[in-house]
């Protein structure tokens, strides 16, 4: 699946929604969405009533990818690698937007690479369904969503992270449960980025 309609990294998106060609952002939509009697696209999660796009920079949705590394070790003791996001909303999976072009596989290897230092070919990563992320910057007319990239590791050792683009630190921590992933949180004095506790829950389900 290659998607392209990213975030806007320098500002806000100047189009005019209404030049926008929704019929053709629809049918590449990880999550569907609506289109109103205006010509405007609607928020697929209806508990949202901010007006415009809240405090996001693009018009409808951006859609990204979160690659979730997880390792296994012989005691059956499993660890996920989580960043903690240099904005202060607390430790997340390492990810961001879908490049023009790429696949969501792609472009999680990419963000992991670049916030973690860590390195995994995208053939390695199983894509999951695409889903919609709470993002409490999102409006009526602007979200986000992603497709959730899995790989399973079964070693001993941990490999080597490196906190890189937009994280403030990145780790392994103890995830055999969202319980347990809270307490190794929580130990690091930090919280689980609000937006992702959803995913992670079912992650670790």
């Amino acid at each position: 699946m290659v998607l392209y309609n990213t975030t806007p990294k320098d500002g806000p998106d100047p189009t005019h929604p209404l030049d926008i060609n929704w019929p053709v952002r629809q049918a590449r939509a990880v999550v569907l969405f609506k289109i109103d009697e205006h010509g405007l696209p609607v928020n697929p999660d209806e508990t949202v009533t901010r007006e415009g796009r809240g405090d996001l920079w693009h018009w409808g949705e951006a859609a990204n990818a979160d690659a979730c590394v997880i390792v296994i070790d012989t005691e059956m003791r499993m660890f996920l690698c989580l960043v903690e996001r240099d904005d202060g909303h607390g430790w997340a999976l390492p990810g961001g937007g879908i490049d023009p072009g790429e696949t969501a596989a792609e472009a999680a290897a990419r963000e992991l690479w670049e916030e973690t230092g860590l390195q995994i070919d995208a053939f390695q990563f199983k894509a999951r369904p695409g889903r919609y992320v709470p993002d409490p910057r999102a409006g009526r007319r602007a979200w986000m969503t992603t497709v959730p990239s899995v790989v399973v590791m079964h070693r001993n050792d941990l490999p080597e992270l490196h906190a890189g683009d937009d994280a403030r630190d990145a780790a392994w921590l103890h995830a055999n449960t969202f319980a347990d992933l809270e307490t190794a949180v929580a130990q690091r004095g930090g919280q689980i980025f609000p937006a992702h506790v959803g995913l992670l829950r079912d992650l670790l389900r």
